[in-house]
């Protein structure tokens, strides 16, 4: 009889309850291994590396990259918190104030609210958000 065939037959000699200790052990033991493999690799790594006049730091460090984050592009006149890019989906505040309440772009560039020297209201131009949005109505 192979080592496979007795094994099945132990594991079929096993109640439920044993299947689920022999099955939390087993998951246990290949944490653990596998932590050992990966701290083996990480040694002989940094050996070869050696080897050659380098640290492992300097072959795989690499730099990491940098995401440039866009510019903010315009502001929602009546909640300054509100801002957006102008790349990606238009937030709700935008289509509400251009498409809804008809207030032209230039307006909610951020550029044209700094460049307004007039001292403005928080609800610069008095609108309500719309509440019920439907699409396709």
């Amino acid at each position: 009889m192979t080592a496979a065939q007795e094994m099945t037959e132990l594991l079929s000699a096993m109640n439920f309850s044993e299947l689920k200790e022999l099955a939390s052990d087993v998951e246990r033991e290949l944490k653990a291994r596998e932590k050992s493999r990966i701290k083996d690799a990480k040694t002989a790594l940094v050996e070869l590396a050696k080897q050659y006049g380098y640290s492992l730091e300097e072959i795989v460090g690499g730099e990491k990259r940098t995401y440039n984050t866009a510019p903010k592009k315009y502001r929602n006149p009546n909640n300054h918190a509100e801002v957006w890019t102008g790349r990606g989906k238009q937030p709700v505040w935008f289509t509400d104030l251009v498409h809804v309440h008809c207030i032209p772009v230039e307006q909610l560039l951020i550029e044209n609210q700094e460049a307004n020297t007039e001292p403005s209201s928080p609800a610069q131009f008095n609108v309500q958000p719309q509440q019920n949005y439907q699409v396709g109505a």
